[in-house]
C-alpha cells in the first residue's frame, strides 16, 4: 500500500491488519490503494528506492487469525487445516519474511494504532476481516504437527524478536521527512 505523500509503502501481510491499514490509507490519501500483497522488493522495481514499513504479528497469532479465517465457518477439523498448512502456501500462509526482504521499519502488530497515527490518520481504527474465532494459538500450539509450522515459519519468529530492537520502535514520521528524507 503506497502513500504517495509520504513516499511510504507500508507492506500488506495477510492477517497483519492489512485490511485496516488499507481503509485507513484510502482515507488519509483520498486515493484507492492497490490490492493485493506485494513483497517489497517487488514494490520497489515499481517505485523505485521507499520508505517501506511492515507489521510483524506473533507468528502463532498470526497462524490461528489464518486457519480461522479459512476454516472458522466450516466444519474442517483441526488436523486437516494443519495438514493443509504443511502442505499449502496459498498466499494467506505465506511467511511474513516473505513478504517484508528489505523493508526499512518492522513494527509489532500492537504497534498498529501508534503507525496509523504516524501516518495521519486520527479517526476511530476500522477493524476490518477480522476472523470467525473457532481454535486458540493454544490449540494450535499443542497439535502434533505444530513442530512443523514452527519450522515452516522460523525466520518470522526471528523477526517477531527484531521488533523489540530500539531502531523499529514507532517515529515521528513527520519529523524524520524534514531530517533529511527517509529513515531520518
Amino acid at each position: 500500500m503506497y502513500l504517495k505523500p509520504l513516499g511510504l509503502f507500508i507492506v500488506s501481510i495477510p492477517k497483519c491488519g492489512s485490511q485496516t491499514l488499507e481503509r485507513a490509507i484510502e482515507r488519509v490519501s483520498g486515493e484507492k490503494c492497490l490490492p493485493g500483497h506485494i513483497p517489497v522488493g517487488q514494490a520497489r522495481k515499481t517505485l523505485g528506492e521507499i520508505e517501506a514499513w511492515a507489521l510483524i504479528r506473533d507468528p502463532w497469532e498470526r497462524l490461528t487469525s489464518a486457519l480461522n479465517y479459512v476454516y472458522g465457518a466450516t466444519r474442517t477439523h483441526l488436523d486437516d487445516a494443519m495438514n493443509g498448512v504443511c502442505r499449502h502456501q496459498t498466499i494467506i500462509l505465506k511467511p511474513q519474511s516473505f513478504f517484508v526482504d528489505g523493508a526499512t521499519r518492522l513494527f509489532p502488530f500492537e504497534a498498529l494504532p501508534e503507525v496509523l497515527r504516524l501516518i495521519g490518520y486520527a479517526e476511530e481504527i476500522p477493524r476490518a476481516n477480522r476472523s470467525t474465532p473457532r481454535w486458540t494459538a493454544e490449540e494450535i500450539r499443542a497439535h502434533p504437527r505444530s513442530g512443523e509450522c514452527a519450522a515452516r515459519y522460523s525466520a518470522d519468529f526471528a523477526l517477531r524478536a527484531a521488533v523489540s530492537d530500539d531502531r523499529h520502535k514507532p517515529r515521528d514520521f513527520a519529523w524524520q521527512r524534514t531530517a533529511g528524507g527517509p529513515g531520518g
